[in-house]
């Protein structure tokens, strides 16, 4: 931020010389010199949170102002990736784009792709990172507002490592219907997925 002297404020160095040695007016140059310091400090902070990418406690206005629900506790990083994607609500849906905010909501380091599967309709969002630091529910969110309606998402996540573990996941939930047709006596119990 360079609108303002980053360095720390010295008073007495716009004074002649001589004054610095009177002891009142030298405390009180230090005294006043201090309190420039911790309101170039606070300007500095406060303009911070005009930007997204610099924001700490100015996250919860933007968050407010596009009507995002962040829980306790979430990172910074997150946070912003929430409101980047609601920032960039006018983009076209193309795989770079849906890749650049999917990367948004892992480490830095990660490596994030999508692969098109064109036949059945659907992509796959690829992750490969160590870091277990995301939340996936407000990844799903974002693509979903942006990938067109008719294609389905499955999420792939790979850890790099050593040692075992195990993993277990669900992608989505699903209600089962029962229809009655009118003067049937029978349910059909129809299976899910397109024929």
């Amino acid at each position: 931020m360079n609108f303002i002297r980053e360095e720390d404020a010295n008073l007495a160095a716009y004074l002649p010389g001589f004054v610095t040695r009177d002891k009142e007016i030298n405390t009180l140059l230090s005294v006043e010199s201090e309190e420039h310091n911790r309101q170039r400090e606070l300007l500095i902070d406060i303009l911070k949170q005009f930007f997204v990418h610099s924001a700490t406690w100015g996250l919860d206005v933007w968050e407010k102002s596009f009507a995002i629900y962040s829980k306790p506790g979430e990172s910074y990083e997150l946070r912003r990736a929430k409101i980047y994607a609601k920032l960039q609500s006018k983009q076209i849906s193309t795989v770079k784009f849906l890749t650049q905010l999917a990367s948004k909501f892992f480490p830095e380091q990660a490596s994030v792709e999508i692969k098109e599967v064109n036949p059945e309709n659907l992509f796959y969002l690829i992750a490969n990172y160590t870091a277990l630091d995301n939340d996936y529910f407000a990844l799903r969110d974002a693509i979903e507002i942006y990938k067109p309606a008719h294609l389905a998402m499955i999420i792939q996540h790979f850890l790099d490592g050593v040692g075992g573990f195990r993993l277990g996941g669900m992608i989505q939930q699903a209600n089962v219907i029962h229809i009655l047709q009118d003067g049937a006596t029978v349910n059909y119990n129809g299976e899910l997925g397109l024929k």
